[in-house]
């Protein structure tokens, strides 16, 4: 390329689509997800709200359709026992499943595989 010459098409769209997976990797980092303990134990903190819950699950999922168990309850489940992580939470971390959202539960992170979807502070 000579002095006053541009990028081409296709190295332009490389560099664009370059950028947006950075982007997209830089987006996720603000929803990490923790196997054990609590979000707060490891710096970050627990979603407590559903739609929060929901964009996060978009964003780690790459999904904007991503969404709740089919059996989920418009709040959330209830259930205020230590079987389930408080909070926006991912089965086995798998970010393919629909999220669980347990607004009342007091588990930690990974009781029964749910692992917690945090966001970084």
């Amino acid at each position: 390329m000579g002095c006053g010459s541009s990028p081409s098409g296709d190295a332009l769209a490389v560099a664009t689509q370059r950028g947006a997976e950075r982007l997209r990797a830089m987006i996720r980092e603000s929803f990490p997800i923790v196997s054990s303990g609590t979000c707060e134990d490891q710096g970050f903190t627990r979603i407590l709200d559903i739609d929060e819950c929901r964009d996060a699950g978009a964003v780690l999922s790459d999904d904007s359709a991503q969404g709740f168990r089919y059996d989920q309850p418009p709040a959330g489940y209830t259930s205020p026992g230590t079987d389930w992580p408080s909070g926006c939470t991912f089965h086995n971390a798998d970010v393919r499943n629909p999220l669980p959202f347990f607004l009342y539960a007091r588990g930690d992170c990974g009781a029964y595989n749910f692992h917690c979807v945090c966001r970084s502070r």
